[in-house]
């Protein structure tokens, strides 16, 4: 079946592009600066089309791989999600990807307000993260 991907301040969405490549539909955001959108947007049109070469390439594309996708967005995370979640028909997303986001300690709330309304009931949050000296480690954790 088709998995549903969000990620949440994606940068140049490493994340987004490895799970394009293993054939989930994909939602990358992050701030809207016009250079961060169009390194986004690149990193998942070459993914996306490297994924779906591939498919074809090895022969018969499952029909659920057909109807792969990946799409940008600005998001401002405790902003409204209507946009993101539009792709997957209000339904919400089966994974949401969070890479290095959590040293912004004063939007904290936020981040996890916009997991909230974009994660499907039964869905899966995964975040990694650095420590980056900007705050004592014990806000962080």
């Amino acid at each position: 079946p088709e998995c549903r991907v969000l990620e949440l301040g994606a940068g140049v969405g490493l994340p987004s592009g490895t799970v394009l490549q293993k054939g989930a539909s994909v939602v990358a955001t992050d701030l809207m600066d016009p250079k961060r959108m169009l390194a986004l947007a690149t990193t998942l049109m070459l993914n996306l089309h490297v994924a779906q070469q591939s498919t074809k390439a090895g022969g018969q594309q499952e029909p659920w791989k057909q109807k792969q996708s990946a799409y940008v967005f600005p998001h401002n995370w405790g902003e409204d999600c209507s946009e993101l979640l539009a792709s997957t028909n209000g339904r919400g997303f089966d994974l949401v990807l969070c890479c290095d986001c959590l040293y912004l300690i004063e939007l904290h709330s936020a981040l996890l307000d916009s997991i909230k309304r974009c994660m499907m009931t039964a869905g899966v949050t995964l975040i990694c993260f650095s420590l980056h000296g900007n705050v004592s480690d014990d806000l962080v954790w």
